[in-house]
């Protein structure tokens, strides 16, 4: 589907009048269009991608897409958007999400020591190497450059 996309807008623009409220082509012509270094319009093409979803994993790309496009601004809304959505009851992939998105720019808006928490309850709950490498991270954006290392 990425590669049809992109290449050819026509298909696109066919495809989202026939399923104007299927939000997967939105986010697929994000990625295509980061993938071309597009950012602006790859940042606008997730917005609406991921308008009203409850999934927030394509809310990582989204926010890398608005720091490589300038729009810090509007990072800091979608950082602040997902700590507001964290607590006790959180799935593990919501610490996980946040805790990642946080990590993308050194200043996110989310003090350091909540994000390496939210860092570390996700690992709790799993080993998965990627669950260390954003604890690794949140350790590295706390000024904990040992326990960096070590979360590895």
């Amino acid at each position: 589907l990425q590669r049809t996309l992109s290449d050819s807008e026509p298909v696109f623009d066919t495809l989202k009048k026939l399923q104007p409220d299927d939000t997967l082509f939105d986010v697929v012509r994000a990625r295509d269009l980061a993938l071309k270094s597009e950012w602006s319009r790859a940042a606008t093409a997730y917005a609406t991608g991921t308008a009203g979803k409850e999934d927030i994993e394509e809310t990582y790309e989204q926010a890398a897409a608005l720091l490589m496009a300038g729009l810090r601004d509007q990072y800091l809304e979608i950082v602040a958007s997902l700590g507001e959505g964290i607590d006790e009851k959180s799935e593990n992939n919501e610490r996980f999400v946040a805790s990642r998105t946080a990590c993308l720019a050194s200043e996110s808006g989310i003090p350091t020591d909540q994000v390496l928490a939210w860092a570390g309850q996700a690992r709790s709950q799993d080993d998965q190497a990627w669950l260390r490498h954003v604890l690794g991270l949140a350790h590295w954006r706390n000024g904990d450059f040992e326990e960096a290392i070590e979360s590895r």
